[in-house]
């Protein structure tokens, strides 16, 4: 059968690897529902560790979650404004039912190698993982599929630590969970949801006001008007977006001298 999106998603990668002459690709599975802070390292270690970074950003067939495109503005927002060049391309992954259950690593493994890549990562998390010692040895449902020829790679879990006050691997970090913030997907939703900008230790403010921007488009009566009462400027009258609006929001949560 004839799948030109297929075939015109191969000969992107393909142009991609011939123009950064990349010896080695990595891959993730997104679904980037919201894209947050945790994310964000995992692209970045990928990034260090190969010469190319395919993003398979999930499709699904339903309307449960952010729409397609909504997700795709914000994960290119940061690629573009965070990350070298060249080293980072997404394609579109249609993410129908068949990619579930306990067989849905295998298949998103298979997808990949077929698509030229080395290597996968995989979330340590992630339920279809199915990680269990075996003889003193931390195994995976990977040790009974051998035969696909590409690596997997585990990623640690990430959490944002407020002794650390940073992001770090709940394997490295020695303190408590009580002191962990975690990346829950569906708690972040419900902010975003509710048209509240999540803190910036959760979601990058850029990638929060382009989400938000999306989602309740003219939302504000007196956009302009409620701008300049506010937000601080270099004198000059220029329309300003709702995207533009939150940025300067979110920088004025972030003053210190009065919190």
């Amino acid at each position: 059968m004839n799948y030109p999106l297929i075939k015109d998603n191969i000969k992107r990668i393909r142009a991609m690897i011939n123009k950064t002459s990349a010896k080695f690709v990595s891959s993730i599975m997104l679904a980037a529902n919201p894209f947050n802070r945790a994310h964000e390292r995992m692209i970045r270690q990928a990034i260090s560790d190969s010469d190319l970074l395919i993003i398979f950003l999930r499709k699904p067939f339903t309307a449960d979650n952010l729409r397609y495109d909504i997700r795709h503005n914000a994960l290119t927002t940061f690629i573009d404004n965070f990350l070298p060049q060249n080293k980072v391309i997404i394609i579109p992954f249609e993410n129908s039912y068949i990619f579930s259950g306990y067989n849905e690593l295998i298949l998103d493994a298979i997808l990949a190698k077929n698509y030229g890549c080395n290597q996968l990562l995989v979330g340590k998390n992630h339920g279809g993982l199915g990680l269990y010692y075996d003889k003193n040895r931390l195994s995976s449902i990977f040790d009974h599929c051998k035969n696909i020829d590409i690596h997997i790679k585990t990623v640690d879990e990430y959490v944002y630590c407020d002794t650390c006050k940073t992001l770090v691997s709940t394997q490295t970090c020695p303190h408590g969970q009580h002191h962990h913030v975690h990346y829950h997907s569906e708690s972040i939703m419900q902010l975003i949801q509710n048209g509240v900008m999540p803190p910036s230790i959760l979601v990058r403010k850029e990638v929060s006001a382009n989400i938000l921007a999306a989602l309740f488009p003219e939302r504000f009566d007196n956009l302009q008007e409620l701008y300049y009462s506010l937000m601080p400027g270099l004198g000059l009258l220029e329309e300003q977006s709702d995207e533009q609006f939150y940025l300067k929001l979110m920088e004025l949560y972030q003053t210190s001298s009065l919190t």
